[in-house]
């Protein structure tokens, strides 16, 4: 649970330990930053943070919506929404690829086939 306060900046020591622990493989972190913002609906304090932590180690992160949003109320993301962000925000196909697909499969070790499988 790596939750940091964004109004401390990147450069904050207890988000420098968590790029520190990522950059090392030591954890795997869950892109799912809308929680630590009160920016809503587009996260711009945000930016920083997940740049960073792409930045330091894409192999070890994962993306995940925090749906069902529990205790959020208005502030609750759309969940299509927070996606784009994140794809325009990493913007590369192949590290798109890794986030959504390679990491999780790695990490639970389970195999993941490209083409579905009733087709």
């Amino acid at each position: 649970m790596g939750s940091f306060r964004a109004e401390q900046g990147v450069a904050a020591p207890a988000f420098q330990r968590l790029l520190g622990l990522l950059s090392d493989g030591l954890i795997w972190v869950k892109l799912s930053l809308c929680r630590n913002s009160r920016l809503f609906p587009d996260y711009p304090d945000l930016r920083d943070f997940h740049d960073a932590l792409v930045g330091a180690n894409p192999k070890h992160l994962l993306w995940g919506s925090d749906w069902p949003h529990v205790r959020m109320g208005t502030l609750a993301p759309d969940v299509g929404h927070l996606l784009d962000l994140f794809l325009a925000w990493t913007g590369d196909r192949a590290l798109h690829k890794a986030i959504l697909v390679d990491n999780p499969a790695t990490l639970f070790g389970f195999e993941h086939r490209l083409e579905h499988p009733h087709a």
